[in-house]
């Protein structure tokens, strides 16, 4: 029998090929969610760093800042990677990393100037939220934000030009 929602098989106490049933549902969650994308780094990337999709279509670090053409993230790196191996990068979802140091819980965490970091300081300009500090060491990461344009304040610039005849 499965669930409604997604189609996952039910696992019973004993059933022979269980982890089998498992690994089979969380491919389908995954199907559903996209937690995890696999991709090609064209540097090396350490775990727990912002990464973006660079020109060339492989993973860099990604950073904030207007002249950055490292943006927008598109998650955090969960393994390390040397160029040109393949590594997974979390979307969605608690990700929790030791060497994280949030010190407010509940609140927003934005990509940094810096290569792959993230911080908790709004930045004055290209704004992008990657999740939410659910502890000191987690973020709960709600995939690609980009703030930069909607509250940044706009600005106009008019000019007036009046011609009298004589």
């Amino acid at each position: 029998m499965a669930t409604d929602k997604y189609g996952l098989g039910n696992v019973s106490i004993g059933t022979v090929g269980w982890n089998g049933i498992l690994d089979a549902n969380m491919e389908l969650i995954d199907a559903y969610l996209h937690t995890y994308i696999s991709v090609v780094c064209g540097e090396t990337i350490y775990a727990g760093k912002a990464v973006c999709i660079g020109s060339d279509g492989k993973a860099r670090y990604a950073r904030a800042g207007s002249d950055s053409d490292r943006k927008p993230t598109i998650g955090i790196a969960i393994e390390n990677g040397l160029a040109e191996e393949s590594i997974r990068i979390q979307r969605v979802g608690v990700y929790e990393n030791s060497e994280l140091s949030f010190a407010s819980i509940g609140q927003p965490v934005y990509l940094d100037s810096t290569n792959g970091e993230l911080t908790q300081s709004r930045p004055s300009d290209d704004i992008q939220i990657l999740g939410i500090a659910t502890e000191d060491d987690a973020v709960l990461l709600a995939g690609n934000i980009v703030i930069e344009n909607y509250l940044s304040p706009s600005t106009t610039t008019t000019t007036t030009t009046t011609t009298t005849s004589v």
